[in-house]
């Protein structure tokens, strides 16, 4: 299983509920707002951005998010990335 964290933009103009939508469907398929920390402290993404963990390949989760945000949008920006150690200054979410 790797950890992907997934950047995505809606063109303008976007509502809030365009991104409201966007997180539902984010959310049931599986990615979180959420990253845990090494002690298992949650903290909260910033805007729009997601956390996913799944054994799909890079380009095989571009895709479905890609899918998944043009329910939404038309022509969503969408940016995954793979990694093993992740850094973080944000906000706790609990």
């Amino acid at each position: 299983m790797s950890l992907f964290m997934i950047r995505i933009q809606l063109p303008s103009p976007s509502t809030a509920g365009d991104y409201a939508e966007l997180r539902d469907a984010m959310e049931k398929a599986g990615a979180s707002k959420q990253i845990v920390s090494d002690t298992g402290r949650s903290f909260e993404l910033p805007h729009a951005e997601y956390c996913l963990e799944s054994s799909l390949s890079i380009g095989e989760v571009r895709d479905r998010v890609v899918s998944y945000a043009k329910k939404v949008d038309r022509d969503p920006s969408v940016m995954v990335t793979e990694g093993v150690n992740f850094s973080w200054r944000l906000q706790p979410s609990d």
